[in-house]
């Protein structure tokens, strides 16, 4: 009885957001999980710190956010030159403008982010940002658990193994990325539609639908789920077939005519070519459709696909298949298990931080589902086996993070240390005047953005006044006999070098 009440305290389904967040705000959970909020704030913005500090976070891709939000702070269109400079191919022939992110991918939604570069013009601003972001989604979790298992301890501890799952620290380790918004919209379009209030988590797939093109795929999975829900009513069906329709027509339109309108091409980022060798995403899923076993034997070579997918559902005991919402997980990994790009099959970056909140939530539904089949004289049982999962997910996420993955390097202190090779980085990076035109290596780009002209050091020399790198390793988009060829190139070609140490170079053009 005294865990109901405390349910019913802070999420009953029966009222209005307005209401229930006054609930939460007057009840003692306020504190319990605001601070466990900010906790995981704290560890993902640390995790993005320390691989910035460590020049660990390339130009490709923290630079190009940097220098289109900052162009947004500044009341202009979102353009990032290392972007333009870098990938001529991606502009449509004729195009006669700068190349803004607007025609790579469909995400009006990072423009709200254009007031932070008025406090603080540096790219570890975004780094905090999604930190933040990813905090906001918490509550939404713990209010979903408890609603579902009818249990504060529940909450707690899916709410902190969310928090620190490893799919959000690999996004946190990666930079910055649109996912940043997709997590805390994601999670509240499906707590906001299982506390019952549909008209509230048709708002939040719309603003879904500003955060990249891909979430429209999504979005028209939560439509299908609407609509093959068990409410008979018709307004309720109505809604889940404008979503599925809406959803893929959305996806569709920006593709199509808006990337093509303000100078990208619709087929740049076409990596399915082993299902269709022309961009054509009806004959891609039709080859899947009618050759299953071939589009088995894609999705699944080679295994590391396999293998993450295994890290996305194992940690979560595999529960999340026993709901419906596991549905809005399947165009996301489906994408993902037919491209042949290997950027999308690992662990890393961004790519698998899409599905936490989905899987999560999917898993904690699941697990209501199954407690809910035990008779009455059962139930504590079951809510006590609710708990004991919960505390299994939240002791995996606990253990692979210190094990396994960034945030255990976060909370060592030694890991925060820098080596002879990233001094010798930062004193490069000292050496450039403020204003300056520079190309620069991948990841040392990360620490000029905020104050001079950077584009990418790439295949193409683009003569700039000053030229920073670094020969020790390869580095995006260039190996490290490349890199040790540009330095030659560089001295036959009128640059004197101004800095030399442990393998970092800083070079600046003659006369």
């Amino acid at each position: 009885m005294a865990v109901r009440t405390a349910v019913d305290d802070v999420a009953d389904h029966r009222v209005r957001w307005w209401a229930s967040a006054r609930r939460l705000l007057r009840s003692r959970h306020v504190w319990g999980v605001g601070l466990l909020s900010l906790g995981v704030g704290g560890a993902q913005a640390a995790i993005g710190i320390q691989q910035y500090r460590q020049f660990r976070l390339g130009g490709y891709d923290l630079v190009i956010f940097d220098q289109a939000i900052r162009a947004y702070s500044r009341f202009g269109l979102p353009i990032s030159q290392m972007k333009d400079v870098h990938n001529p191919g991606q502009v449509t022939a004729g195009y006669g403008h700068a190349f803004s992110i607007l025609g790579d991918h469909f995400s009006p939604i990072l423009a709200v982010l254009a007031p932070l570069y008025w406090l603080w013009n540096n790219p570890q601003v975004l780094i905090l940002a999604q930190a933040a972001l990813f905090a906001c989604a918490v509550p939404f979790a713990w209010l979903f658990t408890i609603r579902s298992l009818s249990s504060v301890v529940a909450a707690y501890f899916v709410a902190f193994a969310f928090g620190i799952s490893w799919e959000l620290q690999e996004a946190s380790a990666a930079g910055f990325h649109e996912v940043g918004f997709f997590v805390p919209l994601c999670a509240q379009m499906l707590e906001r539609y299982q506390a019952g209030r549909l008209r509230q988590a048709v708002i939040a797939a719309g603003v879904l639908l500003l955060v990249k093109e891909d979430a429209g795929y999504v979005v028209a999975m939560f439509g299908l789920v609407v609509l093959l829900g068990r409410s008979r009513a018709r307004r309720q069906r109505w809604v889940g077939a404008g979503l599925l329709v809406g959803g893929v027509a959305v996806a569709q339109l920006v593709l199509h005519l808006w990337i093509p309108a303000l100078g990208g091409r619709s087929d740049y980022y076409w990596y399915w070519t082993r299902l269709s060798a022309t961009p054509s995403m009806k004959d891609a899923v039709l080859r899947v459709i009618l050759h299953p076993a071939y589009a088995a034997q894609v999705a699944t070579t080679p295994s590391v696909k396999v293998s993450t997918f295994w890290w996305l559902v194992v940690p979560l005991l595999l529960m999340c298949f026993g709901s419906p919402l596991v549905l809005l997980a399947a165009p996301l990994v489906a994408e993902r298990a037919f491209s042949n790009d290997p950027g999308h099959w690992g662990l890393g970056p961004q790519y698998n931080a899409f599905l936490a909140p989905i899987l999560v939530l999917a898993a904690v539904d699941a697990v209501r589902r199954l407690t809910g089949f035990a008779p009455e004289r059962r139930a504590y049982l079951a809510r006590r086996a609710a708990v004991v999962w919960a505390l299994a997910v939240a002791v995996i996420a606990a253990w692979t993070s210190w094990t396994t993955f960034p945030l255990g390097q976060a909370l060592r202190p030694s890991d925060w240390q820098s080596n002879a090779f990233q001094r010798a980085q930062t004193a490069a990076v000292a050496i450039i005047p403020n204003g300056a035109s520079v190309e620069a290596d991948d990841n040392i780009s990360t620490h000029l953005s905020s104050r001079t002209n950077v584009v990418l050091l790439d295949q193409t020399p683009h003569l700039r006044e000053w030229v920073v790198l670094q020969t020790f390793a390869t580095e995006f988009p260039l190996t490290q006999d490349q890199l040790r060829a540009r330095v030659a190139w560089l001295l036959a070609h009128g640059y004197r070098q101004a800095f030399e140490q442990d393998d970092v170079y800083v070079f600046r053009k003659a006369g």
